[in-house]
């Protein structure tokens, strides 16, 4: 049973609706004298327990959100102290955004085209970058936190429910991690730590979902009563094995290892940061855009939004194999209107244009941008990305 009731005046807001119950805090639509919406989250003193607070007693989250200004996060836009029944509960006031939750999505067995899923990554990717850039990280990162959006044939997201905003370094967890859900969960989370890495393997988690219908390794060994320690020990199981991409084929071999590396079971061998993959994700989203834009017509439509590998793709593979890089390659301008089309990440995409689309549409800086791309990934990494296994190493060591 919700404190609040609807139409229910609190301060200067009305009360739409109940949204959901937390750990330690009730969420709701509200209205302002407007009548625009907004989310409200009200916290239950008496049950915030001590680490979600500072050493002034101020609840940590609202703190945190203070600083975030990004078009994919939730904004803050007012807070303080409600009184209902003579007790004063905290609340935080933020955006509306229109949408659907990702997780909504997903239950209803949707699987995401990879046009679509590389433009929530874009637009998660800019806002966990903003995250990170204030020492923030948002430690929950799941599909029931992501809304979802598509309109025009643009997809956005937006990362909402900011209860676990910690700030980095993190020593210790300063939020209860019982409400975690374990599939998204990176391995050393479970050890207690997290860090912009850990961040980045939640989100890879999602995307992967989004393409796959389930989360990475996700089996049905999770019981309703398995303890915390359960639940470590089922989940670490079932990550020896290798992920999986078998079950759809249009998923290009250079986004399976884009999400390979990001989530790796060791941190020192992933992916290190959102700018990072951000990169990676546009360097190859170009290419292969310029690629099937080249490729002759073979009478068979493609799947739309769905890039085909071609054998230009096998070409470059064995040329990465053998640690060469093309540069012969003619890039073609793409349709529409390109980083326009893109809402705010200005810095972001000044840093993309400079560094990754010039030196691609620059045929005398292919040896700048081989440089400029290479980007320092983790030596377990490499292989992964450059389309060179472990095996093939091996075998060509021995010949």
């Amino acid at each position: 049973m919700s404190l609040l009731k609807e139409r229910q005046a609190i301060g200067s807001y009305t009360v739409q609706t109940f949204i959901k119950k937390g750990m330690y805090d009730e969420t709701y639509f509200v209205g302002d004298a407007s009548g625009t919406r907004h989310f409200m989250k009200l916290f239950m003193p008496a049950e915030v327990p001590a680490v979600a607070k500072d050493n002034k007693g101020r609840i940590l989250e609202i703190e945190y959100a203070r600083g975030l200004h990004h078009p994919h996060v939730l904004t803050l836009e007012d807070s303080g102290t409600f009184e209902v029944g003579g007790l004063p509960y905290p609340f935080l006031v933020t955006s509306f955004v229109d949408g659907q939750l990702l997780e909504s999505h997903l239950l209803s067995g949707h699987r995401f085209d990879v046009d679509t899923t590389l433009e929530v990554a874009m637009c998660l990717l800019g806002a966990l970058s903003h995250l990170h850039g204030q020492q923030l990280l948002h430690c929950d990162i799941t599909p029931r936190n992501i809304i979802f959006n598509e309109r025009d044939g643009h997809a956005t997201a937006t990362l909402i429910d900011l209860g676990h905003l910690a700030r980095h370094p993190l020593a210790s967890p300063t939020f209860l991690t019982a409400d975690l859900e374990p599939w998204y969960r990176a391995p050393e989370t479970y050890r207690g730590q997290f860090g912009p890495a850990s961040d980045l393997f939640s989100l890879s988690a999602v995307l992967y979902t989004m393409l796959y219908g389930q989360a990475p390794w996700k089996t049905d060994v999770l019981q309703a009563d398995d303890d915390d320690a359960a639940i470590r020990s089922k989940v670490h199981m079932a990550r020896k094995a290798p992920l999986s991409f078998d079950s759809r084929t249009d998923v290009p071999l250079w986004l399976q290892g884009a999400l390979q590396c990001a989530l790796m079971v060791k941190p020192d061998q992933r992916l290190g940061s959102a700018d990072q993959m951000m990169e990676l994700l546009a360097k190859r989203g170009a290419d292969t855009e310029a690629k099937s834009q080249r490729q002759p017509s073979s009478g068979h439509e493609p799947s739309a939004g769905i890039p085909l590998e071609s054998e230009d793709d096998d070409a470059d593979k064995r040329r990465r194999e053998r640690g060469q890089m093309s540069t012969s390659v003619e890039f073609e301008k793409p349709l529409g209107n390109g980083f326009a089309d893109v809402a705010g990440m200005d810095d972001l995409k000044t840093r993309l244009s400079q560094r990754v689309l010039f030196v691609l549409k620059n045929k005398e800086k292919a040896q700048a941008y081989k440089a400029c791309c290479s980007m320092a990934l983790p030596a377990a990494a490499r292989p992964i990305l450059l389309g060179s296994s472990p095996r093939n190493r091996a075998s060509k060591a021995v010949s």
